[in-house]
């Protein structure tokens, strides 16, 4: 297990092979949790109303230019999304 600090939040890292999972091999990990923190960033402002991205990562304590790049990536490709997150580099 690792701690990591990032920002004011302290994480817990568990690897996964410590939980029997393995992610596919050549799976870039940073890509991943980038296209969750665009996902996650995108419910979170999408569920809040009526408020604009500036409203949103001031509320939030971010950067309002992070906040509109993790939205910009959170609507790639779902077939994009699906061969990041299954570790191909295949391209077309």
């Amino acid at each position: 297990m690792a701690r990591v600090r990032k920002g004011h939040d302290i994480r817990l890292i568990v690897p996964a092979a410590a939980q029997g999972l393995t992610p596919p091999a050549g799976r870039d990990e940073p890509l991943v949790q980038l296209l969750a923190e665009a996902l996650a960033t995108r419910e979170q402002l999408t569920g809040s109303g009526t408020r604009s991205v500036e409203q949103f990562a001031t509320e939030a304590g971010a950067c309002r230019k992070r906040v509109a790049q993790l939205i910009r990536i959170s609507y790639l490709s779902p077939t994009l999304v699906k061969l990041a997150l299954a570790g191909s580099s295949q391209r077309r």
